[in-house]
């Protein structure tokens, strides 16, 4: 994160987009749990960067169990 800020020069951006995921377990439910908070640590983390109401961010997550 401080690698992020630092590079953007402490600006705020428009778009955050995360691809993160954990490596996964095969068990759905702890997949789905596990990548769902990287998402809840993104939205932490990018509500220090994104310049308000202007802007986006983009995350993916796994799917629970139906």
């Amino acid at each position: 994160q401080s690698i992020l800020k630092n590079t953007c020069n402490d600006r705020k951006v428009n778009v955050i987009l995360s691809d993160m995921l954990h490596n996964v377990t095969g068990d759905k439910s702890t997949d789905h749990y596990r990548s769902v908070d990287l998402v809840r640590q993104v939205i932490t983390f990018a509500t220090s960067m994104l310049e308000p109401k202007k802007s986006t961010i983009l995350c993916k997550y796994l799917r629970g169990e139906d």
